[in-house]
């Protein structure tokens, strides 16, 4: 089942954002598919912003 905490998904953002992984290997660690952290990416990143947190690589 691909479900994230709140957390796992801010995790998963970071990550990626920050190109630690690329979207599959942070999906597989995670325990979901590539399509459930594309999700995540698209909804908290612009969550992060409206906080002022910028992730650069």
């Amino acid at each position: 089942m691909d479900t994230m905490t709140t957390a796992d998904r801010v995790l998963a953002t970071i990550l990626y954002l920050r190109k630690l992984g690329t979207r599959d290997l942070i999906a597989q660690l995670c325990g979901v598919n590539g399509g459930t952290i594309t999700r995540a990416v698209h909804q908290i990143q612009p969550l992060l912003a409206d906080h002022g947190c910028t992730v650069r690589p």
